[in-house]
């Protein structure tokens, strides 16, 4: 790692160091470990992610160690530990992550990290109607239903469609009552 003038901040010992981003960049070690490391290389805490997202403007970054999903901030303290595993692109969402704890599957909030749908569904299909309309399709027993986002406790449409999609694809629902879905059996 060098800096500005060329000079040597850091000897090599990194597999990889991402872009700086707020004033740290992620980077992996030799053991397959990632980590944050400042300007003049200091890390920021032991490497010992499997995953690590980009520290944000706010000082917190998303973080994985074995089987466990949290956000840390700064100085490499945890301000949230989860149990569940997170699948951070698996929807197509600027709003939401998909999260899974013993192979049931919920989404959690990007912004705040707070728990929106809890893991009790088989799976979630943001792609049939986009998360971030405010409406989410969930499968149970191979079944969809779908779950208004602002209210997950109250399902929508109970899951007992082989399907479910707009009947207008162009359009995304807004209010329940008046919105035309197309749900198909088989």
């Amino acid at each position: 790692l060098r800096c500005s003038t060329g000079d040597i901040v850091s000897q090599e010992k990194y597999a990889q160091i991402n872009q700086f981003e707020n004033g740290f960049a992620v980077a992996r070690n030799s053991e397959d470990k990632w980590g944050f490391i400042d300007f003049n290389g200091d890390e920021l805490c032991p490497f010992e992610f499997t995953y690590v997202s980009a520290m944000g403007a706010d000082g917190e970054a998303d973080v994985t160690m074995k089987d466990c999903y949290g956000v840390i901030d700064r100085n490499g303290k945890f301000l949230h530990k989860h149990t569940y595993k997170i699948h951070y692109n698996s929807l197509k969402s600027s709003k939401y992550f998909l999260i899974s704890e013993e192979s049931k599957c919920g989404l959690i909030c990007r912004s705040d990290h707070s728990l929106i749908i809890p893991c009790k569904y088989d799976s979630i299909d943001g792609n049939s109607i986009p998360c971030d309309s405010g409406y989410v399709v969930v499968y149970n027993d191979d079944k969809a239903g779908v779950v208004n986002l602002e209210h997950p406790h109250d399902i929508m449409i109970s899951c007992k469609y082989d399907k479910i999609c707009l009947f207008d694809g162009n359009k995304y629902p807004g209010d329940y009552k008046g919105q035309i879905y197309q749900c198909f059996k088989e």
